[in-house]
């Protein structure tokens, strides 16, 4: 009866021990070591967008706040969203944003040929 008893205390004891280690081994997106970077800008720097557009851009992991300028930067996790107007012609825009506090900040700049959009009128 002590053995059988025993060996049940020992097995409850594994199973908690194997529970604690698999719950113990999740983590954070953020623990990832290494700077944030992007992974993704849609549409691809370079190209041709019209004044009311929207940027998307993509990083590693969420990056905390992020601005951009010129442009009103939306979004949470790893996505965000640049919006303008942007004005018609050439298009600089710098991206900006630190891993955390204390952190240096991190800038990207990424071009476009902004097109305006024809505005039409309505005739009477």
């Amino acid at each position: 009866m002590k053995q059988q008893l025993k060996n049940s205390i020992m097995s409850l004891t594994l199973v908690i021990i194997i529970i604690s280690c698999i719950i113990g081994c999740g983590g954070n997106d953020n623990d990832v070591e290494g700077p944030f970077t992007l992974d993704s800008i849609t549409p691809d720097p370079g190209s041709e967008i019209l004044e009311n557009d929207i940027i998307h851009i993509t990083f590693n992991r969420n990056p905390g706040v992020v601005t951009a300028y010129p442009g009103t930067v939306s979004g949470h996790g790893r996505s965000r969203q640049i919006v303008g107007p942007f004005d018609a012609g050439t298009l600089a825009i710098t991206i900006e944003w630190t891993e955390g506090y204390g952190s240096p900040t991190f800038e990207f700049t990424v071009e476009y040929s902004v097109t305006p959009i024809e505005k039409t009128s309505v005739e009477e």
